[in-house]
C-alpha cells in the first residue's frame, strides 16, 4: 500500500511503503506527555451528592450510578445511567437509600454488584442490577460495613472487596453465588480507600484510605503486595479507575488535610502526576472508565458544597515502539487511543518544538510538538477498529536522534512525541 499527500511546506509529497517502512527504521521512546485533560460534559442529571458509587456496564455501554448522601439528612436510593450524552433515571426501587457502599460490574454475568453501606447503621446485603431491576442476592458474607472498596477481577470472575468501617483487614470475594473470605493479612485496616482492577497485569490496585493513606497495594488473587509509598499524598475519599486502552490506573482528588484536585496515573511501577486542572478540588465522588468511548467519567462529590457535575478525562493518542537505533533489526511501532478506523498521519521532524499545521492541510492550525526542521509526513493510513495499530519497520540509523508524532486526521488530536534513539 502506498499513500501520497499534497505538498505544502509542512508535508512534502510523502510516498512510503507500509512494510517494510524504511523511512521509519528506528526505535522510539516517549519523551513528552500525552495531551491529557478534563472536560465538563454535563451539569444536569442526578441531584448533587457524595458517597455514591458508580460502575461501568460494558455490555450496554452505560455508567450506572446509585445512591449517595445529600450532605444533610437524606440518603438517596435512585439508580441513574449515563450513556455518554445524558443521564437517565432508571429506577427508584431496590436497595434501601444509603451512602458509603461499593459497586463493581461483573462482566461475566452482565450485572452490577452492590454491597453494604450506611443508612443509620451499617449494611451487609448484596444486590445486583441487571439493567432493568435490582435483585437482593445475599444477606450473608462480609459483616455490615461502609466506606469499603470493591473491584471486579475479570480474569478470575470474582468481585474483590477489602476493608471499610468495621471491616478490619478482611479481603472477600463474590463469585455470583456466595462470598468467600480470602485473606486477613495485607493492607492495614482502613476505610475511604479506593480500588480498581488492572486487567493488563491481572491485579487489583488499592490506594490510600484512612490509615497509611500513601500506600499502593496490589492483590493477585492469593496475596497482597505493598508496591509503593510514593506518589500522591496520603489521602482518603479519592477515586480510581483503570484505563484499559492505555494500561494505566487513574486517581483523582480526595482529602489529605485539604481537598485535592490533582490527577495521577499508576503504570504498575510508579505514579505520575498527569494534571492539576479540571474539576474543582473534592472528595467522596465516584469515577469509572468508559471503554466504549475511551474516557474516564467522574460525577459529584463535595468541594465545600455538594456537586452535580459530570466530567470526562481523556488522554491523547499513545505512541510506543521497541527496537534499537541504529541497527538492521525489525522495529515495532504501535499506537492506541486514535479514532477507530480513522485516518492518521505519522509526522517526522529533526527536533521538538511548537509547529502549527499550515492552512490548506488536514488539521490546519493544530499545534504539534515538533519543530519545522525537515518536518514531513512519514506515513498515512488507518487505525483499526479499536483506534490502535501495529506497524513493522526495518531499522536504519539515518534518522537517529530525530522525533515522531502521530496526528489523528479525524479529531486532530496528537500523540506524545517520541524520540528516535
Amino acid at each position: 500500500m502506498t499513500t501520497r499527500l499534497h505538498c505544502h511546506k509542512f508535508v512534502c509529497a510523502a510516498m512510503i511503503t507500509v512494510v517494510p517502512m524504511v523511512i521509519l527504521g528506528f526505535a522510539l521512546s516517549p519523551v513528552r506527555g500525552q495531551g491529557c485533560g478534563w472536560q465538563l460534559i454535563s451539569e444536569t442529571g442526578p441531584n448533587a451528592r457524595s458517597e455514591h458509587s458508580m460502575a461501568y456496564d460494558s455490555a450496554r455501554g452505560v455508567t450506572v450510578l446509585f445512591g449517595g448522601w445529600d450532605g444533610y439528612s437524606r440518603n438517596y436510593g435512585d439508580t441513574w445511567e449515563w450513556d455518554g450524552v445524558e443521564w437517565s433515571l432508571r429506577s427508584e426501587v431496590g436497595p434501601d437509600p444509603r451512602r458509603g457502599f461499593a459497586m463493581a460490574y461483573d462482566a461475566n454475568r452482565g450485572v452490577t454488584v452492590l454491597f453494604g453501606g450506611f443508612d443509620n447503621s451499617g449494611r451487609g446485603d448484596t444486590w445486583e442490577w441487571d439493567g432493568i431491576a435490582w435483585s437482593l442476592r445475599s444477606e450473608t458474607g462480609p459483616s455490615a460495613r461502609w466506606s469499603h472498596a470493591m473491584a471486579y477481577d475479570s480474569a478470575r470472575g470474582v468481585t474483590v472487596l477489602f476493608g471499610g468501617m468495621l471491616g478490619g483487614t478482611e479481603t472477600w470475594e463474590w463469585n455470583g453465588a456466595e462470598w468467600s473470605l480470602r485473606s486477613q493479612t495485607g493492607p492495614s485496616a482502613r476505610s475511604s480507600h479506593a480500588m480498581a482492577y488492572d486487567s493488563a497485569r491481572g491485579v487489583t490496585v488499592l490506594f490510600g484510605g484512612s490509615h497509611n493513606g500513601n500506600e499502593t497495594w496490589e492483590w493477585d488473587g492469593d496475596v497482597w503486595s505493598l508496591r509503593s509509598q510514593n506518589g500522591p499524598s496520603a489521602r482518603l475519599g479519592h477515586a480510581i479507575s483503570f484505563d484499559s486502552v492505555r494500561g494505566r490506573t487513574l486517581l483523582f482528588a480526595g482529602y489529605d488535610g485539604s481537598q485535592r484536585e490533582d490527577t495521577w496515573e499508576w503504570d504498575g511501577a510508579a505514579w505520575y502526576l498527569r494534571s492539576q486542572n479540571g474539576p474543582s478540588a473534592r472528595q467522596y465522588h465516584s469515577m469509572v472508565y468508559d471503554s466504549a468511548r475511551a474516557v474516564t467519567v467522574t460525577f459529584g462529590g463535595q468541594d465545600g458544597a455538594l456537586r452535580d457535575d459530570t466530567w470526562s478525562f481523556r488522554c491523547g493518542i499513545r505512541l510506543v515502539t521497541d527496537g534499537t537505533c541504529p541497527g538492521g533489526g525489525r522495529i515495532r511501532i504501535e499506537w492506541s487511543g486514535a479514532t477507530p478506523n480513522g485516518q492518521v498521519a505519522l509526522i517526522f521532524a529533526r527536533c521538538e518544538g511548537d509547529f502549527l499545521v499550515p492552512p490548506r492541510n488536514p488539521c490546519q492550525g493544530t499545534q504539534l510538538g515538533l519543530c519545522a526542521n525537515q518536518i514531513q509526513v512519514a506515513w498515512t493510513g488507518r487505525s483499526d477498529g479499536t483506534g490502535s495499530k501495529v506497524l513493522n519497520s526495518t531499522a536504519g540509523g539515518g534518522a537517529c536522534g530525530s522525533f515522531l508524532q502521530l496526528l489523528d486526521l479525524t479529531t486532530c488530536d496528537t500523540s506524545n512525541v517520541a524520540r528516535i534513539e
